[in-house]
């Protein structure tokens, strides 16, 4: 009987550390200073072949609201800069668990580079396919 009283007050507190820690990460995401509101436009598929190695990719580009125009005036010129950006990839690397997550990093780099900007926030790859030809 006492131990069934003390797993009932571990589990408790256990309970309650969880529930503590989850509103401590729920409120730190919300106190974000930083927020920016979030425009995307979505790119013509891309087909790409490097090394024997072929990707058929889409992908959505993420711009602030302020920078909504220039996505849409920038559109086309994203598509080309996206596909020869695409073809720099490692494409065996899209296979990996984290490869998708660091091409989306490595894209956006290369992106505002090309465009000598720094408005393109983030890139989303929204569709993928790599095979071997």
């Amino acid at each position: 009987n006492m131990w069934s009283r003390v797993a009932f007050v571990v589990v408790v507190l256990v309970v309650m550390g969880v529930f503590v820690s989850s509103v401590g990460i729920d409120i730190g995401r919300n106190v974000d200073s930083h927020s920016v509101v979030l425009s995307s436009g979505v790119l013509p598929q891309s087909i790409v072949s490097v090394d024997g190695v072929v990707a058929r990719a889409q992908a959505t580009i993420q711009v602030s609201v302020d920078d909504q125009e220039w996505l849409q005036e920038n559109k086309k010129a994203l598509s080309d800069s996206f596909n020869r950006a695409l073809a720099t990839l490692d494409l065996d690397n899209l296979r990996n668990p984290n490869g998708i997550a660091e091409a989306q990093i490595e894209l956006k780099v290369l992106l505002n580079r090309d465009f000598k900007t720094n408005k393109v926030e983030a890139v989303l790859i929204t569709e993928l396919l790599v095979q071997d030809q």
